[in-house]
C-alpha cells in the first residue's frame, strides 16, 4: 500500500474553527469525570459507577446553567431532551 500512496502533503485548511460557548468547560468536566471514577475507586474503596454519576451530574450542571444563560442568536439546546430520549430508549431494552 505504501508504494501506491504519493509521497506529499495534502495542503491544511485555512478556515477557523470556533468551539460554543462552554466546550472547553465540558472538555475539562469530561475528564474530571473519567479522573472521578477511577480515583474512588482508587483511593475511597467507592465504586467506580458513583465517580461517573457525580461527574455526569456535574456535566448536567454545566449543560442546564449554559441553557439558562443562553444569549441571542445561540441555538437552544435542552439537554433534558436529549436525555429523557436516551432514559427512554434504555427502559424499552
Amino acid at each position: 500500500m505504501s508504494f501506491a500512496v504519493p509521497a506529499e502533503q495534502p495542503a491544511g485548511l485555512e478556515e477557523r474553527i470556533v468551539t460554543r460557548r462552554g466546550a472547553k468547560r465540558g472538555i475539562v468536566l469530561g475528564l474530571l469525570t473519567i479522573s472521578m471514577a477511577v480515583s474512588f475507586e482508587h483511593f475511597l474503596g467507592i465504586p467506580p459507577f458513583m465517580g461517573m454519576m457525580t461527574g455526569l451530574s456535574l456535566l448536567m450542571f454545566l449543560a442546564y446553567y449554559l441553557c439558562l444563560t443562553r444569549r441571542e442568536g445561540e441555538p437552544d439546546y435542552n439537554i433534558f431532551e436529549h436525555v429523557k430520549a436516551v432514559e427512554w430508549d434504555t427502559l424499552l431494552n
